[in-house]
């Protein structure tokens, strides 16, 4: 849970505010690890342990080339089964490589980003004005398929739409 002072934890009795000194907007565990980050208005990070053991949060903002660190709101974070994590805003999406060399790549965008969503072991985004994006090998390339694992459905995005 989160509210506009920070992240909260519960063991079970005890409710505990860890302060991130700003609101926070989103959240994700990554369960390879069990690393919880963290979106916020203007900043991305992390849940670390410190010294005694108790969580605290780190901000990853200085990983984010200086050009590209105005940004608002954080409202979704994903985490790439590749050990990517994906924090999105409306002018840019942030992506962390905390496996390959900790490092921060940025995508921005003139238009803003919609919803985000995985398909077929892929991520794709909404660009507003343009459509559908999948985000590989850090870049936005077009889209041509989704793979509807619900309907077992082959979702066509290209210039003629429809499914197949």
């Amino acid at each position: 849970f989160a509210n506009t002072s920070g992240v909260l934890t519960f063991d079970g009795i005890n409710w505990t505010l860890i302060r991130t000194g700003l609101p926070v907007k989103s959240l994700a565990i990554d369960t390879s690890d069990n690393t919880i980050y963290v979106g916020l208005k203007g900043d991305i990070g992390r849940l670390v342990n410190d010294e005694v053991g108790a969580y605290k949060y780190e901000s990853l903002a200085d990983k984010i080339p200086e050009d590209c660190n105005k940004f608002s709101d954080i409202w979704h974070i994903e985490v790439i089964p590749k050990g990517d994590i994906v924090f999105t805003a409306t002018s840019a999406l942030f992506l962390y490589h905390k496996r390959d060399n900790d490092s921060i790549n940025v995508i921005p965008t003139k238009t803003g980003f919609g919803g985000f969503f995985r398909a077929d072991g892929r991520s794709f985004v909404v660009v507003s004005t343009v459509g559908v994006k999948e985000i590989k090998d850090g870049k936005l390339v077009d889209a041509d398929y989704l793979i509807d694992a619900g309907s077992n459905q082959v979702i066509y995005i290209g210039e003629k739409g429809g499914r197949l």
